[in-house]
């Protein structure tokens, strides 16, 4: 278990019989108080999870003169909820001024009509009870904030964050190791593996399903998911359109899933991790008009805009010390030293994408899609043979892919 650590105590335990104050809202009221105590990393960390987790985003401030609203979150949760809110509206047919005002296509719109933008519906107190029972094991859900898990993350990884961080961030303290592999181990989670198939759950929770992938199922402690799949959460009881079944669980049994949920999630890790070790781009030469094309895409700006760079190369601080959300920028980057970096990011993506899990060293784009597999060939081939700009300039000929 994690459990409370003493240095925080008076500033992120709950009160008797009270909600659990370590949740990012109450995070954000504290980090005047951390900042006398914890390293700057760790309060930036915070912040960065109260840009998304806040009840205080719900609705934009104010308005301008064109309709569109001013929100206070200067980060993606109030544009993606304009956008939305234009899509929801969207007719092909009798097109409204706002969504001619907004820099996307028709055809983007039409689309988001139906898959909406991420970030607008984060929780606002991800780490609260359900009702006297915890959601989480604390264990599985550092490792998910570390490797968050998804065909398409709706939220950055943190890989560099230790236990301490995640520690005083989330007001726990991991005080046990990794449970011993063992026999009985192996066959609780082959029991495990046994109930997840014939109660049904694989024709949900897995690449092909309607619902959440089983590899970020595993955050969830196992009298969470017995409550959950019985119906016995709140969450069941206020839900109007809920999909899952009840589904009658054993107290063991739900450990047993949780066991192999756990272990399946180690076992895509550590497939994910090898398959990235072995990235290596195409051998083969653009010829030179391609190199010059793909470099203006590159550098125009189209490339930041369109592969999302900008969700976090524009308001993340930890992403802007890197690049910020230009073309320029991305050119400096790459000039001094990043092209094998960034080809590789670009690579690792995709391989997140086709595994649901994200890397020990996370892929880009974080927020999005993979790029497409030509461009990222291209990307490659372009690295690979020296990063043409101009009939005479190499930009890195002397970076080794």
């Amino acid at each position: 278990m994690l459990k409370q650590p003493n240095k925080f105590q008076a500033l992120l335990a709950p009160q008797q019989n009270s909600s659990l104050l370590d949740n990012f809202i109450h995070l954000s009221l504290a980090a005047v108080f951390l900042a006398l105590l914890a390293p700057a990393e760790i309060i930036a960390s915070a912040q960065e999870c109260t840009s998304c987790h806040n009840s205080s985003f719900n609705q934009p401030t104010s308005t301008f003169q064109s309709g569109l609203g001013k929100w206070k979150d200067e980060q993606c949760t109030g544009c993606h909820s304009e956008i939305n809110k234009i899509a929801k509206q969207f007719d092909s047919k009798n097109p409204s001024r706002l969504s001619q005002m907004i820099p996307l296509s028709f055809q983007k719109l039409a689309r988001l009509k139906n898959h909406p933008l991420s970030y607008t519906q984060a929780l606002a107190h991800p780490l609260q009870q359900d009702e006297n029972r915890q959601k989480y094991d604390p264990w599985e859900l550092y490792k998910f904030v570390l490797r968050p898990t998804s065909d398409r993350p709706v939220m950055p990884a943190y890989p560099n964050l230790s236990v301490a961080e995640f520690s005083k961030i989330f007001g726990l303290q991991k005080t046990n190791t990794k449970p011993e592999n063992s026999d009985l181990k192996v066959r609780i989670v082959l029991k495990g593996a046994k109930l997840f198939r014939s109660k049904g759950c694989v024709n949900c929770h897995s690449s092909n399903g309607q619902g959440p992938r089983e590899l970020g199922l595993s955050r969830f402690n196992a009298t969470y998911i017995k409550a959950y799949a019985t119906g016995e959460t709140k969450e069941n009881k206020l839900a109007v359109d809920r999909m899952m079944p009840d589904i009658p669980l054993l107290t063991e049994d739900a450990e047993a899933i949780h066991s192999w949920l756990t272990s399946e999630r180690v076992r895509v890790e550590q497939n994910v991790d090898t398959t990235v070790a072995k990235l290596s781009p195409l051998a083969d030469r653009l010829t030179e008009t391609e190199e010059l094309a793909l470099s203006k895409f590159l550098f125009s700006g189209s490339f930041v805009r369109d592969a999302a760079c900008v969700h976090c190369h524009s308001t993340l601080p930890r992403a802007k010390a890197i690049f910020e959300g230009t073309g320029k920028s991305l050119m400096i980057y790459i000039k001094s030293g990043g092209a094998k970096t960034f080809w590789e990011r670009l690579a690792t993506r995709a391989v997140e994408e086709e595994h649901g899990i994200v890397s020990s060293k996370p892929g880009m784009p974080m927020a999005s899609r993979a790029v497409d597999k030509s461009l990222l060939d291209a990307v490659g081939k372009w690295v690979r043979h020296g990063c043409r700009i101009s009939k005479q300039e190499l930009l890195c000929k002397n970076q080794i892919l």
